[in-house]
């Protein structure tokens, strides 16, 4: 298992974050736009794809004022058709330019999620057989100081019906970031770290913090993105 840093979001790639402490439920997704400099614009639409799983689509737009990397936050009682008891899992394609770039699956109900301190943003990716890619950002809360340290546990697989990753988030003087704000990491995830596709649908990576605090970002790996970004 690698735990690496890369310096930018991948491009057109939803990292979702599906916020249960409250009632409606609500979805959080950054996307970062193919073209540096560039602005771009989320408009999200649903529908239920089957009697478990609803499909969210994210229509990404080049506007003219803005970032390249834009966030959206969808009130999940506004989608049609949805309903948090109806269905299990969630997939979030990003659409640009009428093709598809970009996809990830969050599971309902993964509970464990702490909004405050800080928020874990999945994206999922499938890069050869039984090998995947779980990429991360991490939003920090207000009062989280802005200086972490993310590392590598001991042990950073659980033993569970799930599939389970751990990270440590530590406050540290100075470490990778400095004044972060949503810092980016990859995992590279195997067989040799007892990773089975066949054996675990789920995939979730739970990240213990220096009070500790935990949050956590579920995704489905036999639905994962292969586009083929390594």
């Amino acid at each position: 298992m690698a735990l690496t840093f890369p310096t930018n979001m991948l491009a057109n790639k939803p990292y979702v974050y599906l916020d249960e402490s409250g009632t409606p439920l609500k979805i959080e997704v950054y996307v970062k736009g193919p073209q540096t400099g560039a602005a771009y614009a989320l408009q999200a639409s649903g529908a239920p794809q089957n009697s478990n799983t609803y499909l969210l689509t994210l229509t990404l737009t080049t506007v003219t004022t803005g970032s390249q990397v834009v966030k959206t936050i969808i009130d999940c009682s506004t989608l049609n058709g949805f309903s948090s008891t109806n269905f299990s899992k969630i997939v979030v394609r990003v659409v640009y330019q009428n093709n598809m770039v970009g996809r990830t699956t969050i599971k309902i109900g993964a509970n464990d999620f702490d909004a405050v301190d800080y928020k874990l943003f999945s994206y999922l990716q499938f890069i050869r057989t039984g090998t995947l890619k779980y990429h991360g950002l991490l939003e920090l809360g207000p009062d989280e100081l802005s200086q972490v340290n993310i590392s590598q546990p001991s042990n950073p697989v659980g033993n569970q019906s799930d599939f389970i990753m751990r990270l440590n988030v530590n406050v540290v003087q100075a470490n990778i970031y400095t004044n972060a704000v949503t810092p980016h990491f990859t995992y590279e995830i195997g067989s040799a770290d007892g990773y089975d596709p066949t054996t675990y649908e789920t995939l979730e990576l739970r990240v213990d913090g220096s009070n500790p605090k935990k949050t956590k970002g579920s995704t489905t790996d036999s639905e994962a993105d292969a586009s083929g970004d390594d």
